[in-house]
């Protein structure tokens, strides 16, 4: 069985900030995924002809994935959710750069730990691959109606989410998760 890895982060543009990760209007806001971050390798639940099963991630030619995410805001990874080895949706994940311990903007220093980011995840269907291929993808979500074709969801994500993850494991941490959530005017607005 393969254990997660959970310091595993997903991509970040420099200078993203935690309302460029929320707001479609803003000039950093991470574009639809446009490029494959893992060849042609799926991430799958069942053993796909490796020897392996259980937890492992295979690809679609029976080959393991070792798991490790992009590091482009850009990628998207193809994810099998029914078994058959084959991708049912493809996946992207990404960040705002983040806050230090301290509140500070996370720059990478050894002295910094990464205490808070902002985290976007889209996800989109199948069929929404050759258009993401060539640069075509939205970031609004996909509407939910009755169609009699494939509808938006040829370049839109069927699911758009945003979160704040803040470490807590000290107190002062919650003033993080408050300064995540604070626009510039100062008015916490309940979008966390």
């Amino acid at each position: 069985m393969k254990i997660a890895q959970f310091n595993l982060l997903p991509p970040y543009s420099a200078g993203a900030t935690e309302s460029d990760v929320r707001k479609r209007t803003s000039s950093n806001f991470p574009a639809a995924p446009n490029t494959e971050a893992s060849g042609k390798k799926v991430i799958s639940t069942r053993d796909c002809g490796t020897g392996t099963s259980g937890n492992d991630d295979v690809t679609s030619n029976g080959s393991t994935w070792n798991g490790t995410p992009s590091r482009s805001i850009n990628a998207f990874i193809r994810v099998d959710t029914n078994g058959d080895c084959i991708a049912d949706y493809l996946m992207q994940t990404f960040r705002s750069q983040g806050l230090d311990q301290q509140g500070n903007q996370f720059q990478g220093r050894s002295t910094q730990n990464l205490a808070a980011f902002v985290m976007g995840v889209r996800v989109y269907a199948a069929v929404a691959e050759p258009a993401l291929l060539a640069g075509r993808g939205k970031t609004e979500p996909a509407a939910l109606r009755a169609t009699n074709g494939l509808g938006n969801q040829l370049d839109r994500p069927l699911a758009v989410l945003y979160s704040t993850v803040v470490r807590s494991t000290e107190g002062s941490h919650l003033e993080l998760y408050q300064k995540l959530c604070q626009p510039a005017d100062g008015q916490l607005t309940g979008i966390c």
